[in-house]
């Protein structure tokens, strides 16, 4: 037998830097059920597959591919779409894709001025250009 599907999502998870719980909330789920998918103790149902694959950034189909013993194709572009995030509480805010990338970015900036103490402008790690 091949990597199991819930090595393959743990060894994702990991690689993008995200906790089991940002991870489920973002895909909407419970953590005890992603934690059962990580731990390969049940297989998701085929309409949670999209929800996996959105948080790994893997192409579709790509849960159906590793439970036929196939590795997941990552998207091409998710080098380049890494932001420059200081700590766990910030990649769990950007592991929110309900939100759109500008009220993410809203959130983490208001954050990082509350913690430097200040109402000004804070480096955000954006590119301006």
């Amino acid at each position: 037998m091949g990597i199991t599907l819930g090595t393959r999502i743990t060894a994702r998870r990991d690689d993008l830097g995200l906790s089991m719980s940002a991870a489920a909330r973002s895909a909407g789920v419970n953590r005890l059920t992603w934690r059962a998918w990580e731990k390969d103790m049940s297989v998701p149902e085929s309409y949670n597959h999209v929800k996996i694959e959105r948080v790994l950034r893997w192409e579709r189909g790509s849960v159906a591919e590793v439970l036929n013993g196939r590795p997941p194709v990552e998207l091409a572009d998710e080098a380049d779409s890494q932001p420059d995030l200081r700590d766990e509480t910030e990649r769990e805010i950007w592991a929110i894709t309900e939100l759109s990338e500008e009220v993410r970015w809203a959130y983490i900036i208001r954050r990082r001025r509350r913690l430097e103490g200040r109402n000004g402008d804070a480096n955000d790690g954006r590119d301006t250009a």
